[in-house]
C-alpha cells in the first residue's frame, strides 16, 4: 500500500514530512503529533519544493519519547507513522545514549541475561529455542541509555537465540552483533559456557616493544592445506594447519613449516565469521573473507562442525594455541571499515541509520566499494570495535590486528583501539591500509598514512616500497627488483625506513615493507606480465632480490604465504572468490624452490642477529646508516654502524659483473653473498648476480 507522505524524526524536537506530489501539490496547512496519550500541533518552520514533493519541517514542543509510536496527521485526517530518521545521528542522541556497559549474553549456570543495545526500539523480543527444539518469545524491558534486557532462568548451555526487533511498524529479525558463537550460516546464535573451552597451555610468546622486530606472515586457513601436497588430513581446516604435515619430498608445512622460517608474527586473513561461503557445503564457493557477517564469532567454514557451538571456538584456539607453542605470535585481519549486506546485518535493525555513514541525500556512503561505510566515528561504533578487539586479545590472544581499509576509520577511534589493547599486551601491533579514500568526515580526521604523526603506535601498509621495489600496480612499470634502476634515490630512502627526513614516516617503526599480498598480482606472477621473455632462473634472481630488499629494509618487513617459494594464482589478480585451484598453496613448489626458501630462513635469521637491520626510530637511521658511494645507479650501497660493528651493504639488480674492491674498506668479509649465509665469512670483491651482499667489518 502506498503512503500519501512520509514523517521521519530528525531530532528531539525536529520532524520532516515528505509528501509526494502523487498525493497532493497544494500546500499543507496543518499537522498533528498523535500517539496513545497525547496529541499535539506541530509547527510548520519551512517548506521546500522539490522536483517530486514537498518537503515540511516541523518543530514539535518538547520532545518524544523514543520508546513509543507516533502518528503524524495532516489537515485532511490523513496519517502516516513517524518513523525513526536522522535523530540518531545527533550528537545529542550519541551522547545521551552512549552506554558503556556489558551487551550480549551473560551465562550462569541457573540463568542467562541478555542485552542489547536501541533506544529506538518499541519492542524487542527474546526469541530462543530449548534443546526439545520448542521455540519461546519472552519480552525484554528497557533499562538505561537504550540497553534492553531480559533474564531467562534455567540452564541455557546451548541453546539458541535471536532478537525480534520493532523500531519502527515492523518487526525485524536480529541476530546478536555481540554473540559468540552461532549456527550453521549464521541462522541463531547460541548460549555458551566460557568455562568448557578448551584451555591454553602455552603462553603467548615473548616479544619486544618494537614492532621492527617482528617478522610478518600473511596466510589464509583454507589456502594453506587444502591442497594435495600440504600433506595434511583435516585440509581447508583450522586444525589442519596444526598437524605435523610435509610436502611430497618429505619437508615440513603448515606451522611446522613456518616455525622454522623464523617467522614471529603469522598474519591470518579474516577468521571472523564471513559471507559468500557456505559452511555446510565448504567446497561449492569460495571467500578470503572480507565480507562481516559476525564480528565476534569464529568462522565456520574452517571448523570441522560449524553447528556445534563450541567446534569453531576451540578449534581456533587450538590452532593459536599449537602456534604460541612453536614460538609464533598469530596476528588476525579485520575489517571494521564495513558489512557484507547492511539489510542483514543486526546494526540497521537495531538502530536505524546510526552505525554507517550517510551522503547529503541520506544514502549511505560506498568509499569502501561495499555499498556501506561503518561511522566509526559514533560513540557506540568506536565501543563496538573496540570490546570487539579486546574479545579476540583475550578469548583468543590474538598479538595483533591488520585493519582492511584502515584510512576510512577515523583517528580517534584508532588511537582508542591502541590504548585500549596496549593496556592488556603491550606488545600488541596495530598496523593496517592507511589509503587516503575520500569520505564525508574531514580527511584531516581519517586514520590514512598522510596523518601518520597523529598515530605514532600504529604502522602502515607501504605501498610507495611495494610498487617502487616490484613494479606498478596498475601497470606494466618494473620496479628495482626487476631491473629498474631510474628510481635509485627512492630505493634507497625506502631501504632506510621510509623516514629519513619524514619521506613518508616520523619512524620505521610505522612502515610495513612488502612487495606481495593476498591483494593483486603475486610477485612471480606480476614479474611473469613484466618480464615475458626472462626463464625461470632469471625470475628466480629477481624474486630472491625482493625477498631480500623486503627482509633487510629498516622497518617490518611482511612476506605473502609461498612468495618464498615463487608462488603463483594463475596470472588472477584478484582472486578473492577464485576456486581452491587458483589460491591453494602448492606445497611441491616449495620442494623445488628450498634454495630461495633456505635463502628466506638465511635472512630472517641475519635480520634476528643484527640490530642493525631494526633500528627502531629516524634519529637511529641517521645515526647509525651512512651512503657508500658506488656511482652506479644499479648498485646502491651504503654501511650501518653500531658501536664497533659494521654492516656494509650492496644492493645489485643487474646481471652484470661488478668489482667492488674500490667501495668496501679492505678488512671487511662477506657474511651474505646474495644467496646464501656464508659459514665462513671471506673476502668477496666480484658480484654477479642480482641480490644483497652483506659485508662485516
Amino acid at each position: 500500500m502506498k503512503k500519501n507522505f512520509y514523517a521521519y524524526l530528525d531530532d528531539f524536537n525536529l520532524i520532516t514530512v515528505i509528501v509526494p506530489h502523487r498525493y497532493r501539490h497544494d500546500r499543507i496547512t496543518r499537522f498533528i503529533l498523535r500517539s496513545i496519550d497525547m496529541e499535539q500541533e506541530l509547527a510548520i518552520t519551512s517548506v521546500i519544493k522539490l522536483d517530486s514533493d514537498i518537503k515540511y519541517c516541523l518543530k514539535i514542543h518538547g520532545s518524544v519519547d523514543l520508546k513509543k509510536d507516533y502518528h503524524v496527521v495532516d489537515d485532511l485526517g490523513y496519517q502516516n507513522h513517524l518513523q525513526i530518521g536522522r535523530i540518531t545521528k545527533t550528537k545529542q542522541f550519541d551522547e545521551h545514549f552512549f552506554y558503556d556497559g556489558p551487551l550480549g549474553f551473560e551465562y550462569h549456570t541457573d540463568r542467562t541475561f541478555f542485552r542489547v543495545w536501541t533506544p529506538v526500539a518499541k519492542e524487542v523480543i527474546l526469541e530462543w529455542i530449548d534443546h526439545e527444539s520448542v521455540k519461546h518469545y519472552v519480552d525484554m524491558v528497557h533499562t538505561t541509555k537504550g540497553v534492553w534486557m531480559t533474564t531467562v532462568l534455567g540452564d541455557l548451555e546451548r541453546v539458541k537465540y535471536r532478537f525480534l526487533v520493532r523500531t519502527n511498524i515492523d518487526f525485524k529479525v536480529s541476530l546478536d552483533p555481540y554473540a559468540l558463537s552461532s549456527t550453521a550460516n549464521a541462522k541463531y546464535n547460541y548460549v555458551i559456557d566460557p568455562s568448557k573451552l578448551v584451555p591454553f597451555k602455552h603462553p603467548v610468546p615473548m616479544f619486544s616493544h618494537s614492532m621492527v622486530d617482528a617478522v610478518i606472515y600473511e596466510a589464509h586457513i583454507r589456502d594453506m592445506t587444502i591442497d594435495q601436497t600440504s600433506g595434511v588430513i583435516r585440509k581447508g581446516k583450522y586444525l589442519g594447519l596444526l598437524e605435523n604435515s610435509f610436502s611430497p619430498e618429505g619437508n615440513s608445512t603448515g606451522l611446522d613449516y613456518i616455525k622454522e622460517l623464523g617467522i614471529t608474527h603469522l598474519q591470518l586473513l579474516p577468521i571472523y565469521d564471513f559471507d559468500a561461503v557456505d559452511e555446510k557445503n565448504p567446497d561449492i564457493l569460495y571467500n578470503w573473507g572480507y565480507n562481516p557477517e559476525q564480528y565476534n564469532v569464529p568462522e565456520g567454514w574452517f571448523s570441522s562442525n560449524p553447528d556445534d557451538p563450541y567446534a569453531r571456538i576451540n578449534e581456533l584456539r587450538m590452532l593459536i594455541d599449537n602456534a604460541h607453542a612453536r614460538g609464533i605470535r598469530v596476528n588476525m585481519d579485520v575489517v571494521y571499515n564495513h558489512v557484507y549486506d547492511a539489510g542483514t546485518f543486526p546494526f540497521e535493525k537495531l538502530v536505524p541509520n546510526y552505525f554507517y555513514r550517510v551522503d547529503k541525500t541520506g544514502e549511505m556512503t560506498n568509499a569502501s566499494g561495499c555499498g556501506n561505510d561503518i561511522a566509526t566515528e559514533m560513540a557506540m561504533a568506536r565501543k563496538f570495535i573496540v570490546d570487539s578487539l579486546k574479545h579476540w586479545q583475550q578469548n583468543f590472544r590474538i598479538s595483533g590486528f591488520r585493519f582492511d581499509l584502515m584510512g576510512l576509520i577515523d583517528i580517534e577511534t584508532m588511537n582508542r583501539v591502541v590504548s585500549e589493547l596496549k593496556s592488556i599486551d603491550p606488545q600488541v601491533m596495530i598496523y593496517g591500509e592507511g589509503w587516503n579514500i575520500p569520505t564525508v568526515l574531514p580527511s584531516s580526521e581519517m586514520a590514512h598514512m598522510f596523518n601518520h604523526k597523529q598515530m605514532k603506535n600504529i604502522a602502515f601498509f607501504n605501498d610507495k616500497f611495494r610498487d617502487t621495489i616490484k613494479g606498478s600496480t596498475f601497470g606494466n612499470k618494473p620496479g628495482f627488483s626487476l631491473g629498474n634502476h631510474h628510481e635509485a634515490s627512492d630505493v634507497r630512502l625506502l631501504m632506510l625506513g621510509s623516514a629519513i627526513d619524514q619521506y613518508l614516516f616520523e619512524d620505521p617503526s610505522q612502515s610495513i615493507n612488502y612487495v606481495e599480498c593476498h591483494d593483486n598480482h603475486t610477485f612471480y606472477d606480476k614479474m611473469s606480465l613484466i618480464l615475458k621473455n626472462a626463464d625461470e632462473t632469471r625470475k628466480k634472481h629477481h624474486q630472491r632480490l625482493a625477498i631480500s630488499m623486503v627482509l633487510l629494509a629498516q622497518g617490518i618487513p611482511f612476506l605473502h604465504a609461498g612468495q618464498e617459494f615463487m608462488r603463483t594464482k594463475q596470472m588472477i589478480e584478484n582472486s578473492y572468490r577464485s576456486n581452491d585451484d587458483i589460491n591453494k598453496i602448492n606445497w611441491f613448489s616449495r620442494d623445488i624452490h628450498n634454495d630461495l626458501v633456505e635463502t628466506t630462513k638465511d635472512l630472517i635469521s641475519i635480520r634476528k642477529e643484527f640490530a642493525h637491520f631494526r633500528l627502531q626510530n629516524q634519529q637511529a637511521v641517521k645515526k647509525s646508516i651512512h651512503p657508500i658511494p658506488t656511482d652506479d645507479t644499479t648498485l646502491i650501497g651504503y654501511k650501518i654502524v653500531i658501536e664497533d660493528v659494521e654492516i656494509h651493504v650492496l644492493i645489485k639488480n643487474d646481471f652484470q659483473p661488478m668489482k667492488v674492491h674500490a667501495f668496501l674498506p679492505q678488512d671487511v668479509l662477506c657474511i651474505f653473498d646474495g644467496f646464501n649465509r656464508m659459514k665462513k665469512p671471506k673476502p668477496v670483491w666480484e658480484i654477479n648476480l642480482p641480490g644483497i651482499y652483506l659485508f662485516k667489518k
